[in-house]
């Protein structure tokens, strides 16, 4: 589900990372590790998001082992081009350290992607989301959370450290 995309403007990737095993079977939470499923479809993804052109210049990681098992697969497809930092604030998913971390991005960085976890990812993407002008059938399908391996895409013309509630339009919910 995409629509056009205004290559002049800023971009918010927001990428769930890939399924993975239970925290029963890897121990805690955190060590959670990605299924071959989840790698095939995280690369397929990447793949989408490759199609409609937005590679990222800064991919911010969470620390969790299946994100950073995404960033890997992720990397297979974009190539190692983009500069990468591990935010444990992405695991611990409190909104406003997130929007804080999107705030705080260099106005040199034209495509920002997140690999994070949900609730998360659609809750951040959906406060972004200006209504008004992102198509209702996105913000409708992410306000009751995307599935792993789903990437948003929001894009705005105005600097990340600007970005703040309804000032992006969500072109795209992307998934391989």
């Amino acid at each position: 589900m995409s629509e056009e995309i205004d290559y002049n403007a800023k971009h918010l990737l927001y990428l769930r990372h890939g399924k993975s095993n239970t925290s029963i079977e890897a121990g805690t939470d955190e060590a959670r590790t990605l299924l071959e499923s989840g790698r095939e479809r995280v690369k397929n993804t990447a793949r989408a998001i490759r199609e409609i052109g937005l590679i990222p210049d800064l991919i911010i990681c969470s620390g969790a082992t299946r994100a950073r098992q995404t960033l890997e697969e992720v990397s297979k497809v974009f190539g190692d081009d983009a500069e990468v930092e591990y935010k444990y604030t992405l695991y611990r998913q409190i909104e406003s350290e997130i929007v804080a971390v999107i705030n705080q991005t260099a106005n040199s960085v034209k495509n920002l992607m997140l690999i994070g976890h949900e609730p998360t990812a659609s809750e951040i993407s959906y406060y972004f989301s200006n209504r008004e002008i992102s198509n209702p059938d996105f913000t409708d399908y992410i306000s009751q959370g995307i599935s792993t391996a789903q990437c948003t895409v929001l894009e705005s013309e105005k600097e990340f450290s600007k970005w703040g509630e309804q000032t992006a339009k969500l072109v795209a919910v992307l998934r391989g």
